[in-house]
């Protein structure tokens, strides 16, 4: 796993700065401890620091075709490179090195933009091609590695992290306002938005090229919902389970220690299942991490089950992180505001598993793939109020429904009835924003600023749910649809990737393995969600393989206790971070005074939005 950097002066008569092309790259030293290369060919310079996991003696970057003409720098793995190297090699391609990285190379020079079809990984490179004067930059199919870049009317710059586009001079810092409403509605900012105006994330499997000056973006992959109800339940979850255990299979290749995350729920669970399945020469080692509160926030229990049964060496560690020294990292880790409470123990279990491993495979993607999460589920039983006829719906709805009022944030059992009833009166579009929205329009009128609210309501920060409602008529898909394009790869792959690259930790999805993505698309949604059950064909593909209580258990996520912070040892460290000059050129003071007031004396619950407005604070400090 590594970090790569780079730039293109549009005048080909400007010459690269070996120095600040090095200083962009350093910034990366987190993602690629072990090693450091550029090259430089006028006006074009590519760079690289590498974390050694494949040909860790040989795998030097930049690597260069057989005559020097093309270079790459690789951010990734890339698990099916030793078939393509064989092929590579019957075509008479010459191979110096054993890493998967030349792989690329070689397959690009053979089929040019169309290499990436062949491809089965995790990964984000860029080619320079001397003879053709033209960059070749690639994002994976699902944006599991990061890439971001940045134009002006003098160069493209692109980079794994902001941190190293920002490294180079004159770039534009100016803040994208559109960028910071998508954040304050959803709690991260979808591709290809940053929070700054001219630095744009390219979206998950895209590639982007620049020939002649001219930047081109082409989406290359994407996957489509169209339900195969030719393959019964029984044969479905067969294929399920092949198709997980070959990708979790050519995800264990490595020349550095290998474990897995063990939260003890199904996803992670399976994962260090199919790891053990597969033979490993070692003991397969499991790490977990805990906190010291309540029982909701701590998964230990399962993880120890889960281990017991694989006979795994399983580390747990309980930790109290200290949240006012720790925040302030996790926050310049991500360069740009993403206020997913989550971050925290993954930065934690990051840090702790790296002292024992360099590769961990985690759980993420099955929810998405598979329906589950809790609002896959309501959506589910919404439904059947809408095959009731529609008499019975419009009267229930003009005499009931309707007529309820809800405050957000309440969190008495009326409270939430009458959000149901609510819900059940708009449809499932208008209720699956708000579940997914975080700071609503009402409480953006109080606390923004006059000159953003008036820019804020012509602004729609759920277009992305508008897109992927109009894709296709079932609900359950639409809903999926959005987790898996803008959710999981703006969101929980960030920040995976942020905190362990933070650490040097390589983490693998084999959820995420394409041909899995494709085949879950395919699958009828009552193969996903039955009566209350979600994730219906993992739970019967695992059946027998797991204890009973890790696959009928709910849901639990990886939610630290962020009220309780907020009210011990944040409290101080929030009124002072929300009570700054700079934030006052966003907020209104007296609205974020009145928003803690009513928090903290506990009239309403606003833990998630005090988080959100603390996670911008702190990146905005660090921007003077």
């Amino acid at each position: 796993m590594c970090g790569i950097t780079g730039i293109y002066f549009k005048d080909n008569r400007r010459s690269v700065n070996p120095e600040i092309l090095a200083q962009s790259n350093n910034r990366l030293t987190h993602r690629g401890p072990d090693d450091a290369g550029q090259v430089i060919d006028g006006h074009v310079g590519l760079a690289m620091r590498r974390l050694s996991i494949i040909d860790v003696a040989g795998g030097h970057q930049p690597i260069a075709n057989e005559d020097g003409s093309v270079h790459i720098v690789y951010n990734g793995e890339l698990y099916n490179y030793e078939s393509l190297r064989s092929a590579l090699v019957q075509k008479g391609h010459r191979f110096r090195t054993s890493s998967d990285t030349e792989s690329i190379l070689h397959h690009y020079e053979e089929t040019g933009e169309d290499c990436v079809a062949a491809l089965n990984g995790m990964f984000a490179f860029a080619i320079w091609n001397s003879k053709k004067q033209e960059l070749f930059i690639v994002r994976d199919r699902l944006g599991i590695k990061p890439l971001f870049y940045y134009e002006d009317d003098e160069k493209i710059v692109f980079a794994s992290e902001i941190k190293a586009i920002l490294a180079f001079p004159d770039i534009d810092r100016s803040l994208q306002t559109e960028a910071l409403f998508d954040y304050l509605t959803l709690n991260y900012i979808p591709a290809p938005k940053t929070i700054y105006r001219k630095i744009h994330k390219l979206p998950p499997g895209c590639w982007l090229r620049i020939r002649n000056d001219s930047l081109k973006i082409q989406r290359y992959w994407d996957f489509h919902y169209t339900e195969d109800r030719s393959l019964s339940l029984p044969a479905a979850t067969q294929r399920l389970q092949e198709l997980l255990f070959d990708a979790v299979k050519i995800r264990l290749m490595s020349e550095v220690p290998l474990g897995a995350f063990l939260s003890g729920g199904i996803d992670s669970s399976t994962m260090a299942y199919l790891i053990t399945e597969n033979h490993l020469k070692e003991e397969l080692h499991t790490f977990s991490v805990g906190f010291e509160t309540d029982s909701v926030y701590n998964e230990l229990p399962f993880s120890d089950i889960v281990a017991g049964q694989l006979h795994t060496i399983h580390h747990t560690q309980v930790v109290k992180p200290g949240m006012v020294a720790l925040l302030p990292k996790i926050v310049d880790l991500l360069d740009e505001p993403m206020s997913d409470p989550s971050i925290v123990p993954t930065y934690l279990l990051s840090e702790f598993t790296r002292k024992f491993v360099t590769v961990a495979l985690s759980g993420d993607g099955g929810d998405e793939l598979f329906a589950g999460y809790e609002r896959q589920r309501i959506i589910h039983l919404l439904k059947r109020f809408y095959h009731l006829p529609q008499w019975m719906q419009r009267f229930l709805v003009e005499n009931i429904f309707s007529r309820f009022e809800f405050v957000e944030q309440k969190d008495s059992l009326f409270s939430s009835f009458k959000r149901i009833c609510v819900d059940i009166s708009r449809g499932y579009a208008s209720t699956f924003k708000r579940w997914i929205t975080n700071l609503n329009e009402t409480l953006l009128a109080e606390i923004l600023s006059p000159d953003l609210y008036r820019q804020y309501v012509n602004y729609n920060a759920h277009r992305i749910v508008d897109d992927c409602f109009l894709y296709t008529d079932n609900a359950i898909n639409q809903s999926l649809r959005f987790e898996t394009k803008y959710y999981l790869p703006d969101d929980l792959l960030v920040k995976v990737d942020r905190m362990s690259m933070g650490h040097s930790l390589e983490v693998r999805v084999p959820f995420l393995d394409y041909r899995l993505v494709e085949f879950a698309a395919s699958l009828p949604t009552s193969y996903k969600i039955r009566g209350r059950t979600t994730k219906y064909i993992l739970k019967q593909a695992m059946k027998g393989q797991l204890p009973p209580q890790i696959i009928s258990k709910p849901k639990q996520g990886f939610s630290p206790p962020i009220k309780e912070w907020l009210k011990s040892e944040l409290k101080t460290f929030c009124y002072d971070t929300l009570r700054t000059d700079a934030l006052s050129a966003y907020f209104k003071p007296e609205a974020i005074e009145n928003l803690l007031a009513s928090h903290y004396g506990d009239r309403r619950d606003f833990q998630y939005q005090i988080w959100t407005l603390l996670v911008f604070s702190i990146w905005l400090a660090n921007q003077e």
